[in-house]
């Protein structure tokens, strides 16, 4: 049912039957109707590749790496040492990427088009209408000055000295464009978009966000509620057999706009904390700590595949941990039995080094026999446990300690 249906039959059964039956119909979730090539043969027949390459097109050792994902992200930095739009760039690797996997005779791979919910990226063409369409950024100062409200985006990426403009999804011209531009990547190869930045400002983000912008919270509120908005018109725009994926917060967010959830970029892992078997420190400015992180991002993973909605599970290579190949080693580990424990049909891992492809490598572990899981994965008693055990047909076990952070995967031979 699309987005569109959906409203129009919650406003008849809130007419003819009453509250309790609309509110059944507000519970439902949207489920695509196909998804990528994945098996239960191996982990690497559940992976997806997230990132882009500076200078262009995959060489031939990059293709033959890339070529082994059944799905894949192109990031917002494709080719940015060429000339022209993003767009192209990125609708070039994946071009590249889907020749490639025909050609050694693999399944039909699915491309995802990157687009940022929040920041104006210079790099896309939907930057060109910004620029034609001032009103379209948040507005600073109230709106009185005529000056956008302007903000940094990741580092990793090159951007305006001064900032970037932030999308107003409060307007519907804005909303119209953005989904137009995930809509015209899917006649040009993709089959989805990744929408980052996906979860709305809520409680003191968006205070904070106010404040930034010198603007009511009133006027914030108002582009939060439009970027939920647009998550619900682009999944009907693209429709069911499409994948939207929203790039949320570690506990989710979007399940009832879009049919795909990325559950934060650091799966059960994390850039430069130091959470270990002894210690487990609050999780950057958040009221909870990176095992609390862990577990609800398992829980909210294994809850999205009984329903049939589609959950990417990216770890993230821990830079504290640069130098030391034996403690990388179990971060990984780690991460791979926390997907393998929540893992579902509609489920799919990564793990990387940043969001370049040169960060991402084939570890030997993608090859292991698994088989199709015996059931649902055991928690230990109790609902605030944090032990997990799972086993699968191929003789495969995996328990993990999320508090403690230890995990061991016994792999069949």
């Amino acid at each position: 049912m699309s987005v569109r249906s959906a409203a129009v039959v919650l406003l008849l059964l809130q007419v003819v039957h009453g509250s309790s039956a609309a509110a059944a119909l507000e519970t439902s979730y949207p489920v695509p109707t196909a998804l990528p090539p994945h098996s239960w043969d191996s982990v690497g027949q559940k992976l997806f590749i997230h990132g882009c390459k500076k200078d262009g097109l995959f060489n031939s050792s990059e293709l033959a790496l890339a070529a082994k994902y059944s799905l894949m992200t192109v990031e917002k930095g494709q080719g940015l040492e060429l000339p022209g739009f993003a767009d192209d760039k990125m609708a070039a690797i994946a071009r590249q990427w889907k020749e490639a996997r025909r050609a050694a005779k693999l399944p039909e791979g699915w491309a995802l088009f990157y687009l940022n919910a929040h920041f104006d990226w210079p790099f896309f063409a939907i930057h060109t209408q910004m620029e034609d369409h001032p009103i379209w950024a948040v507005q600073a100062n109230n709106a009185v000055t005529g000056d956008s409200c302007l903000q940094h985006g990741d580092p990793s990426f090159p951007q305006p000295t001064e900032g970037m403009d932030l999308f107003n999804h409060s307007r519907d011209d804005v909303r119209a464009a953005f989904v137009n531009a995930c809509v015209n990547a899917t006649k040009h190869g993709f089959d989805g978009c990744f929408i980052d930045s996906a979860a709305p400002a809520t409680g003191s983000a968006l205070t904070g966000y106010a404040a930034r912008c010198n603007s009511s919270v009133e006027a914030v509120r108002a582009v939060a509620d439009g970027k939920v908005k647009v998550m619900a018109e682009l999944q009907e725009a693209v429709g069911d057999a499409k994948l939207i994926v929203a790039k949320d917060s570690y506990e989710g967010g979007s399940e009832q706009q879009v049919n795909t959830i990325f559950p934060l970029d650091t799966f059960c892992s994390c850039y430069t904390c130091n959470w270990t078997s002894a210690h487990n420190p609050q999780f950057r400015t958040a009221q909870t700590t990176y095992a609390d992180v862990c577990q609800t991002q398992i829980l909210e993973a294994i809850k999205l595949g009984k329903r049939g909605q589609v959950v990417l599970l990216h770890g993230e290579v821990n830079h504290a941990l640069i130098g030391d190949d034996a403690a990388l080693a179990a971060d990984f580990e780690f991460a791979l039995a926390a997907f393998l424990v929540a893992a579902s049909d509609s489920s799919f891992f990564g793990y990387s080094n940043g969001w370049y492809y040169s960060g991402t490598e084939w570890h030997d572990e993608y090859d292991h026999k698994l088989g199709a899981p015996s059931g649902a994965a055991v928690q230990g008693t109790g609902a605030a446990n944090m032990t997990w055990f799972r086993e699968f047909h191929s003789g495969t076990t995996v328990r993990l300690d999320v508090l403690h952070k230890r995990a061991v995967i016994e792999w069949a031979h």
